[in-house]
């Protein structure tokens, strides 16, 4: 993650606050939008990435809270109250992660 984000930064680094000349300015300005865009490519992956980590890391968590026979949670669970169906917490983490609890969490196809 943190090397996916240094070669994100890279391109996006303007050495010597201006574009290198590579033979015109058409050129250097295509040069300098496709190292932004590049860059802005591999920041938004790594966001990605991250962002499903951290959600990973959560649904694990979720893992170890007790659901009774109606499927409510026992408990208190981050921002969930004891009583909360556990149907309404996996609607938050496709929500907050935009992701499918089903698919990206639960590897089911």
């Amino acid at each position: 993650m943190e090397d996916l984000i240094k070669r994100a930064l890279k391109y996006l680094e303007i050495p010597n606050g201006r574009i290198q000349h590579i033979g015109s300015i058409q050129d250097d300005v295509i040069l300098g939008e496709s190292n932004f865009n590049a860059g802005i490519g591999l920041l938004k992956e790594a966001l990605i990435t991250n962002k499903m980590n951290k959600a990973k890391k959560l649904w694990k968590e979720l893992e170890d809270i007790p659901i009774d026979e109606g499927e409510y949670i026992e408990e208190d669970w981050r921002y969930f109250d004891k009583g909360t169906h556990i149907y309404d917490i996996w609607h938050w983490f496709e929500e907050e992660f935009n992701l499918s609890v089903a698919v990206d969490l639960m590897g089911i196809k």
